[in-house]
């Protein structure tokens, strides 16, 4: 896993010192040994600044009748507690001063689940890597986490319900 997240950074730092600033809005697309693909969209209005975009290609569309929800649940879990978070990702932004909405939010549709990071000032990338490693490879699905979990969703869908009628 550090090695994957080494080649990101490298290929990352490169692309990006390598881009000519005639037109920032140039997207650098790529993809890894390992299938991951990525684009690099140097914006230089801001200086300083990565955010990161992480696309999980599974959906809804992916779920069986049985299985309906299970993206949006697995989406929330991930911010739950990870290998290095036994109190989940969410209080660990929080107490670096993270805003979720501003700084960080995910979403799940019928064919990817998204997760956005676009840290504060004073957080650097190998943080948000670490954040995004932790959340994607090192999540612990716990029970408690789960009912918890569980009754955000159900709420979350029977406020989208009613917004519907």
């Amino acid at each position: 896993m550090e090695l994957i997240l080494r080649s990101i950074i490298c290929i990352l730092l490169f692309l990006i010192s390598t881009t000519t600033f005639s037109n920032p809005l140039t997207p650098i697309q790529g993809q890894l040994e390992n299938g991951l693909r990525y684009t690099v969209l140097p914006l230089h209005i801001q200086l300083k600044r990565v955010d990161v975009i992480m696309r999980v290609y599974a959906g809804a569309i992916d779920e069986t009748e049985n299985q309906s929800g299970v993206a949006h649940m697995v989406e929330h879990m991930a911010f739950r507690a990870t290998e290095s978070y036994s109190q989940g990702i969410m209080p660990y932004l929080h107490q670096q001063g993270w805003l979720r909405g501003k700084n960080y939010n995910a979403f799940t549709n019928q064919e990817n689940t998204t997760y956005i990071y676009m840290p504060p000032k004073h957080f650097n990338l190998m943080q948000t890597l670490e954040v995004v490693k932790q959340m994607l490879f090192k999540a612990e699905i716990r029970a408690a986490d789960w009912d918890s979990e569980r009754k955000i969703i159900l709420e979350e869908w029977r406020t989208r319900d009613s917004a519907k009628r």
